[in-house]
């Protein structure tokens, strides 16, 4: 892909799909002005989103791994909202609050591998100061059970590591493939934009746009994970 490309591999064919929508609806509009774009350029682009969404289909994530994914997050979210009764202790036991913030911040950037590191240091520094603060309020069994959080955080990160993984072979395998249905997306959009200018339909052109409307709906292939871009 060109530099600075900003789709998910996952958002590849959803992008094709909305610029296709368009595109089938304006095609004879625009060939007045784009010569190529003809019945046969479109079919030739239908075909080529096809061929990669047999790809992706057959890449597809099980149930078992959907729910990996959802549960990993989730999880994620009931630490971030924990850590807000350890901030409380910490601030009643007059202790420095960078540990918490640090983890808080890992977390709500999805770095699970960077907050399995943090929360370790935090789970060190609990046991450290036990006394202090259940003396505050929290639960002498809190670092046990933060080892258990983190444990599993842990074992549901590496299940969807493994599928992004399969992901990233999957492009390199079929790089190629992925290049020319970008291409046909990338020349469309860039076609439509000029044609409309100016109208409200461009927008349907704009690829940043285009992007944003995918990952609002939730149409872009699920949470962001580290390294699928392309």
């Amino acid at each position: 892909m060109p530099k600075g490309f900003a789709f998910r591999q996952s958002e590849i064919v959803p992008a094709a799909s909305f610029v296709m929508s368009s595109f089938s609806r304006d095609r004879e509009e625009l060939e007045t002005r784009f010569s190529e774009f003809t019945t046969g350029y479109a079919k030739s682009f239908g075909d080529q989103r096809n061929l990669v969404d047999g790809l992706e289909q057959g890449l597809s994530m099980t149930q078992e791994q959907k729910a990996t994914t959802e549960s990993l997050y989730a999880k994620a979210d009931e630490l971030d909202r924990e850590l807000n009764f350890v901030a409380f202790y910490f601030k009643r036991a007059q202790l420095d609050g960078k540990l918490i913030s640090g983890v808080k911040k890992v977390l709500r950037r999805g770095d699970i591998e960077g907050t399995l590191l943090k929360v370790q240091a935090l789970q060190q520094y609990l046991t450290a100061n036990l006394a202090l603060l259940t003396d505050k309020g929290m639960a002498p069994t809190f670092p046990a059970e933060l080892e258990a959080t983190r444990s599993e955080l842990a074992q549901k990160n590496t299940a969807q590591n493994e599928l992004m993984n399969q992901r990233r072979e999957l492009y390199a395998a079929n790089r190629k493939e992925y290049e020319r249905l970008y291409g046909y997306i990338q020349t469309i959009s860039q076609a439509g934009k000029i044609m409309y200018q100016g109208k409200p339909k461009s927008d349907e052109y704009n690829l940043s746009k285009i992007l944003g409307r995918m990952r609002f709906s939730g149409g872009g292939g699920g949470a962001p994970a580290s390294g699928e871009n392309v």
